[in-house]
């Protein structure tokens, strides 16, 4: 049995443990800003893993499967259907690979986390297939990648833009209120046509708007609206706008009064 000095050694030994370890959590959780994501920051259900580590769950010989994304790993063993080997997301199994989330890629220097290169809509992909493995029902967070995105200790490296694409997606939003989409139909014998009304592109209003194709390169990247600067690819589209709907990004289409409210499209301009 301990003497009573000794045992008042021993307590206060786990004391001062105790607070080592109380400071020591406070330091790591400082690493991540206050205002992060929840997702970001560490909890002691964040086993770090290296890569060469989570090449051994790959799902082969039954183990279980494990999926990096932006360096978060999620268990999808419950998944194994689509990540076994042979299937159809196998390439994904026991590695972060978020740049084929948007790339498609399957094989060799495709399956890597590097972003670079990729466009805000590309990331905005890459971004969904976060939020879908953060959100489902069967998959869960099991950790950390060592690398890119985090050290070992759980800090954050490289930034993902999550508030450049929120604003992003609200300016999209804001767009599709002001120039929803048109609605359209294509016949063999009639071609191709496209129309306005208060429900078009899914957006319920007290307008119509006329047909209008809006070039949306030139349109984006305005100052303040949380949009990719241009420099992309310019395309267009059908949209409804409000008369007079002579905006610089509007162009009426070939052959339709301004202020119709349907237009027949030549081929060439079908959309």
């Amino acid at each position: 049995m301990l003497s009573a000095p000794r045992v008042a050694l021993l307590s206060a030994a786990v004391a001062v443990a105790a607070i080592a370890l109380y400071f020591a959590l406070i330091n790591l959780a400082a690493d991540v800003p206050s205002d992060a994501p929840s997702f970001l920051k560490r909890t002691d259900a964040d086993p770090p893993y290296s890569a060469a580590e989570l090449l051994a769950f790959d799902g082969a010989n039954d183990s279980p499967i494990l999926v990096a994304i932006l360096g978060r790993v999620f268990d999808v063993t419950a998944g194994r259907r689509f990540y076994g080997h042979g299937n159809s997301y196998a390439h994904f199994a026991g590695r972060d690979a978020s740049a084929a989330f948007a790339t498609g890629a399957h094989e060799g220097d495709g399956l890597t986390d590097d972003l670079a290169g990729l466009d805000d809509e590309q990331l905005g992909s890459v971004k969904g297939w976060f939020e879908f493995y953060r959100d489902h029902e069967e998959y869960t967070p099991a950790g950390r990648v060592v690398g890119r995105y985090f050290d070992a200790a759980g800090a954050v490296r490289d930034e993902f833009p999550w508030e450049r694409l929120r604003l992003a997606e609200e300016a999209e939003a804001r767009r599709k209120r002001e120039f929803p989409g048109c609605n359209s139909k294509w016949t063999q014998a009639e071609g191709s046509e496209v129309w306005c009304t208060p429900k078009s592109g899914g957006v319920q209003r007290d307008w119509a708007g006329v047909p209008r194709l809006r070039s949306e390169a030139a349109a984006a990247g305005g100052e303040g609206d949380g949009a990719p600067a241009g420099g992309g690819k310019r395309r267009e589209r059908c949209v409804c706008a409000q008369l007079p709907a002579d905006a610089p990004e509007l162009r009426v289409y070939d052959g339709c009064a301004p202020d119709a409210s349907r237009c027949r499209v030549p081929p060439a301009e079908a959309k």
